[in-house]
């Protein structure tokens, strides 16, 4: 058969006006219109995460992460005790947290300077350090936080001890998003504790470790009378006392009924005066 004798399709009017490759016009089928301003919420991939922590009995416990902030750091026990490892140099052990009259281990000697000063603040009732894991619902990933102390009226606090070189790091900065998430799931704020001021630090140990100074409570009256609430200088408060009431005076400080600027180096010409009574 030659082309020319091929069969034409029959010609039924619907491609009036329009070339004859071109394809006729096809009805599209009406959508409806779906109002999608009230989506659902985004579910937080860390909502399904689980906080494992241990009693002071050694038993584990595992609770949601939403039902975090029912936990009393009374019950806590770290989930890990401090271990020298050979491939590294750490500085670890056990630090007595007067506040809280109990024996908290760190894992390196930025944790143990931070546990001293937040011993030191008032705004710190109770400290653990290492005492919980978050954990994943397939507990696949573990992430264990630096130290949680309970404030003063009850809120609690994620501690993190990292040094400030390592911020940049990517990894480390996606650990700390993700604990900071995850604190706030549990109704708890976050911190991020770095470096402390090398002078507070090393009068912070020196105030502290008079805490075990004997206490003579006719000096004491009168060391808090010479400062007075107008202050005076260390040399005037110390005048005539031999060592052991120095170490009151430092005792006195530590206590919070003296008060002084710890940031600088303390001398004779520190001033001093009498903390006010709450």
């Amino acid at each position: 058969m030659q082309p020319s004798d091929a069969p034409k399709p029959a010609d039924d009017g619907a491609n009036d006006g329009l070339p004859p490759y071109a394809l006729a016009p096809v009805a599209r089928p009406e959508v409806p219109w779906v109002d999608r301003s009230r989506r659902r919420k985004r579910r937080d991939p860390l909502a399904g995460w689980q906080v494992a922590w241990r009693s002071l009995d050694g038993a584990w416990h595992q609770i949601d992460v939403t039902h975090a902030d029912e936990l009393d750091l009374a019950h806590l026990a770290p989930v890990r005790e401090p271990s020298v490892h050979r491939q590294r140099s750490t500085v670890c052990g056990w630090i007595n947290f007067q506040t809280a009259d109990r024996w908290l281990p760190y894992e390196s000697a930025l944790e143990r300077d931070i546990l001293l000063l937040l011993d030191f603040e008032p705004g710190v009732r109770d400290c653990v350090t290492q005492p919980l894991y978050w954990r994943d619902a397939d507990s696949t990933s573990a992430l264990a936080p630096d130290a949680l102390i309970r404030r003063p009226d009850g809120t609690k606090s994620v501690v993190e001890v990292k040094r400030a070189a390592t911020l940049d790091d990517p990894i480390v900065a996606a650990r700390l998003e993700r604990g900071q998430r995850l604190a706030a799931l549990a109704g708890w704020d976050h911190e991020i504790r770095t470096e402390p001021n090398a002078t507070l630090l090393r009068n912070v140990r020196l105030v502290r470790g008079a805490r075990q100074a004997v206490v003579d409570h006719d000096w004491a009256a009168e060391l808090l009378r010479r400062a007075g609430r107008d202050g005076c200088s260390m040399g005037v408060l110390l005048r005539g006392a031999n060592p052991a009431i120095r170490a009151l005076a430092f005792r006195l400080i530590a206590e919070r009924r003296l008060a002084c600027d710890l940031t600088e180096t303390l001398s004779s010409s520190t001033w001093v005066h009498a903390a006010p009574t709450s």
